[in-house]
């Protein structure tokens, strides 16, 4: 079996659907890329939702205290609305968060926030500790997935390259032989017509497609104008 570097443009296009999986799955030996097995995932343990009301006292986004009825929140945002509050502050890019200064508060609000009470939140750590390390387990299975996806997708994309490649150099040399067939009918000269040709595409166009025709034996004096000119010689030199 030949390897995909070894095939010729048209050999790559006309792979069946079935010659292309063979490749794709020896692109994932030789890469080492095991086929992706679907993660296991396991149920995470539900937890309720935190349900207690609090009221908060804030300044700005942050919470000073928390207490549990609007009235005793609102007396607290009165008494210290006749104090001169601060809060601790530090400009970011000028100082980190180990030196700051007293900033004035310019005003307190109330907000309502639900939590656990510590009774509840003790009750329920078991159970919260375990959905947490599922969670966990999960993302971790989760992300194995992926990763062997993403490895399996870069064999696959590895081929297709290879092919999509390959049709659009045959797409390249068809424009070319299409313009050649063109000149030579209109010019009724193959020599002018080969002359007209060297205008419209490169000479490495030209030369990839004649030796692409001359692969197939189909000798329809493309190569031989080619070769004629030099064009042959000078990039074969080229490359070696």
């Amino acid at each position: 079996m030949k390897k995909l570097s070894e095939l010729t443009d048209r050999e790559l296009v006309a792979l069946t659907e079935e010659e292309i999986q063979r490749f794709i799955a020896v692109e994932r030996m030789e890469a080492g890329v095991a086929k992706p097995v679907p993660p296991v995932l396991q149920d995470v343990p539900e937890v309720p939702e935190p349900s207690h009301v609090y009221h908060c006292v804030k300044r700005g986004y942050t919470d000073i205290v928390l207490l549990e009825s609007a009235s005793d929140a609102a007396e607290v945002v009165s008494l210290l609305s006749k104090m001169k509050v601060f809060s601790e502050d530090y400009t970011y890019g000028v100082t980190s968060s180990d030196r700051k200064f007293a900033k004035p508060v310019e005003s307190l609000t109330t907000d309502t926030v639900k939590l656990y009470t510590q009774v509840k939140y003790n009750e329920l750590s078991k159970d919260m500790r375990q959905s947490k390390n599922v969670s966990e387990g999960n993302a971790k299975e989760q992300g194995r997935f992926e990763s062997e996806v993403k490895a399996e997708k870069a064999c696959v994309s590895a081929v297709w390259d290879e092919i999509y490649e390959a049709q659009g150099r045959i797409g390249s040399h068809q424009r070319v032989l299409s313009r050649w067939n063109e000149y030579c009918e209109t010019a009724w000269d193959q020599q002018v017509a080969f002359s007209f040709l060297r205008k419209a595409f490169t000479d490495a166009e030209i030369v990839a497609t004649a030796e692409y025709r001359y692969e197939e034996n189909a000798l329809d004096f493309l190569y031989s104008q080619a070769k004629q000119a030099g064009l042959v010689v000078a990039i074969v030199c080229a490359n070696d």
